[in-house]
């Protein structure tokens, strides 16, 4: 997922990308004030039609996943800046947990 730490970072409310096939995908994003929840609009227009889906998501900091992966049972959590394993920091485009369990 993205973390907080690195959205925040050069975060743009509008987004406007042309997919492949034609539609043009506009993504609106509203950050609250804590940055701990995010609404999102994404608006996909083709050939003269649109079609417009809302959402929001929960915005969790290394920290906050960590935390919440450890209260949910887990003993073990690993933060990762990608699927390659290279380390989390601030230049991170990603956050990868791997959560072990014990049985």
């Amino acid at each position: 997922l993205v973390a907080k730490e690195s959205l925040k970072d050069g975060f743009q409310p509008h987004l406007s990308v042309d997919l492949d096939d034609g539609t043009r995908l506009i993504q609106q994003r509203a950050p609250s004030d804590d940055w701990s929840w995010m609404e999102v609009s994404w608006t996909f227009v083709r050939e003269g039609g649109e079609r417009r889906f809302d959402l929001s998501h929960r915005i969790y900091s290394a920290p906050e996943l960590r935390d919440q992966l450890s209260a949910a049972g887990f003993s073990a959590v690993d933060l990762y800046g990608g699927f390659d394993g290279r380390a989390y920091d601030r230049a991170a485009q990603k956050l990868v947990a791997v959560a072990h369990r014990t049985l």
